[in-house]
């Protein structure tokens, strides 16, 4: 009997500690090693959250694109920016104090009178189809676009008096005059119109028709592996990219010319992220954020949200004209009505986001019906017999927030009794009716960054953005002293000087600091427009910059632990009975034995 007891124990004991064992394991995955290098943490002297490699990202483009050279064209943004680098470049962090930085310059000195600029490229950087990238790239392309007179020549490039290569890394760029403004100018032209493009492939050709601007082969971060003009663009990672493979293994973007059907595709999945452009009904973004599934962003911008009237044409070449519109624009009706408050009204002629720059006593008038009905009355513009003092038109491109604006803006001047067309257009024909100056009015922006030199590009006689027609020797004058002003505080006196003069004469008309609203499908980060560590300011090398997004699928919220079997209150009762009747049966059986 001994032996049957013991045998019936162990196998007992057994049984206990294997369930003792499973109810207590900790389950675990193995980790496939990936073929990939690890991830960069360490970019441009920042830490970013380890990316993960692989997925395809998706996206869409408001603007059209029927060619991928964007250096003679001043188009195809983001998708140039994915095939192409600069030598040096902005990102959206130039909002958060992250300035200027490398791109194929790994590092540069500029002379202490701001003449000459030498840069040292990586030497590990080629074109996607294995030849080296040079000096001679760069100095190819600044003197073709130089010559020819392409967009970047008018908004940095003709300030150069020579450009050397002593050797196949180094250039060496003079400048005619001294020039603060030089190396912002260099990169914010790098977000649109000065990519570098091979001179093996580009050399003794018509860059309008040279092939390779339908397959384009750059040094970025993306190859081009179909390109449809006008509808979509698939891109795949360059494993070679000299600042270490892109996450994504491929980026589709496509040409959304309406930003309503834009928006929708997101919300229907069709897209991971689509930028400020496709903005929804302000009334709408709470709801959206609300959405499961998807983040809406919302940060600083470096543009105001403004109108302009074109000086060539009557009324508006009248400043009386101009100062009695600015008079009768309710800003803040603008930004409750229009905005609902998301974008913050502005007076002066510095947006808020670059308040160390502002002059406070150089500040547009504030909304003054009355004051705005004297000066045109003042001006030789009264109310005429059909009830209009006179007839204009307000022009705007297809953007969300232009629309809102023109809307708003026309309801405000058709108070003043000034009979408004609104006519709104896609955003090629309202690109080529504004470059030709053919507008009365026209929704636009102002460009803040880096710093006040970018008033050449808008006010200054020459500048290429000068849509207005608008001119004023001194300004020209002193726009042109700040670059050769070395002093900070002898430049910002000369800002608050052009400062005064742009808002006397009512050069333009901001009217509220334009925001970026970013919409994000969740799971994806390194977004261009977010700060490090997960997000990728700093290291997009432009504003469309898609090489450090990466995707992990989001965390579900934790299932409540299920405790283990022999803790379940229902077993622990069951105990307590069990010892209960046992301890009652034993004592039933002890008295029976005392009678016995």
């Amino acid at each position: 009997m001994r032996k049957a007891k013991l045998k019936l124990k162990v196998p007992l004991i057994t049984l206990i500690v294997a369930i003792i064992l499973l109810t207590s394991s900790v389950s675990t995955c193995a980790v496939s090693a990936t073929e990939y290098p690890p991830p960069n943490t360490w970019e441009n002297g920042r830490y970013y959250t380890p990316g993960q490699y692989g997925g395809t990202f998706r996206t869409a483009d408001i603007e059209p694109c029927e060619q991928i050279n964007p250096d003679w064209s001043a188009t195809s943004s983001m998708e140039s920016a994915q095939v192409y680098s600069r030598l040096i470049c902005f990102d959206y962090g130039v909002m958060y104090g992250i300035g200027y930085y490398g791109d194929l310059a790994k590092s540069w000195e500029i002379s202490p009178d701001f003449k000459v600029y030498t840069f040292h490229l990586y030497e590990n950087a080629t074109w996607h189809d294995g030849v080296p990238v040079t000096s001679a790239d760069v100095k190819y392309t600044f003197e073709t676009i130089m010559e020819k007179d392409y967009p970047a020549n008018s908004y940095v490039l003709n300030r150069i008096e020579s450009i050397a290569t002593p050797d196949e890394y180094t250039v060496v760029i003079t400048l005619k005059k001294t020039d603060t403004s030089f190396m912002g100018a260099l990169a914010m032209a790098g977000m649109w119109m000065l990519s570098i493009l091979p001179k093996h492939l580009y050399e003794g050709t018509d860059w309008k028709t040279n092939p390779y601007n339908l397959h384009p082969i750059g040094s970025g971060p993306f190859k081009v592996e179909e390109f449809v003009p006008g509808e979509y663009t698939v891109f795949v990672a360059n494993d070679n990219w000299f600042r270490g493979r892109p996450y994504i293994d491929k980026l589709i973007i496509e040409q959304v010319p309406d930003p309503v059907a834009g928006l929708n595709a997101f919300k229907a999945g069709k897209y991971d992220y689509v930028d400020n452009s496709y903005v929804p009904q302000w009334a709408e973004i709470a709801d959206l954020n609300r959405t499961e599934g998807i983040r809406v962003t919302l940060s600083g911008w470096v543009y105001d949200l403004s109108i302009l009237l074109n000086f060539r044409r009557k009324p508006f070449d009248n400043p009386l004209v101009r100062e009695a519109i600015a008079y009768g624009i309710n800003r803040t009706e603008v930004r409750i009505k229009g905005f609902y408050g998301y974008y913050p009204e502005t007076y002066w002629a510095i947006i808020p986001f670059f308040k160390q720059y502002i002059n406070p006593n150089a500040t547009f008038p504030d909304y003054n019906l009355t004051k705005a009905e004297e000066l045109l009355d003042k001006a030789g513009y009264p109310i005429g017999p059909d009830g209009y003092r006179f007839h204009t038109t307000i022009t705007n491109g297809p953007y969300p927030d232009d629309k809102v604006l023109a809307e708003m803006i026309t309801e405000q001047l058709r108070r003043l009794k000034i009979d408004v067309t609104w006519a709104m257009y896609d955003s090629a024909t309202w690109v080529s009716k504004r470059n030709a100056g053919d507008f009365d009015i026209t929704c636009y922006w102002v460009n803040y960054c880096p710093d006040p030199s970018i008033f050449y590009r808008f006010f200054h006689s020459k500048g290429w953005s000068n849509y207005m027609g608008y001119y004023n020797q001194e300004v020209d004058e002193l726009i042109e002293q700040s670059f050769v002003t070395t002093d900070e505080e002898q430049r910002q006196e000369i800002w608050n000087k052009i400062q005064e003069i742009l808002v006397k004469d009512i050069a333009w008309i901001p009217i509220v600091n334009e925001m970026y609203f970013t919409f994000i499908r969740e799971g994806w980060h390194g977004i261009p427009s977010e700060l490090p560590p997960d997000g990728g300011m700093g290291r997009s090398y432009t504003w469309f910059g898609f090489a450090r997004v990466w995707y992990a699928a989001p965390t579900p919220s934790p299932a409540p632990t299920p405790s283990p079997w022999f803790t379940e209150p229902g077993f622990i009762i069951a105990i307590v009975i069990v010892i209960a009747v046992a301890a009652v049966g034993s004592w039933v059986a002890w008295k029976r034995t005392r009678r016995t």
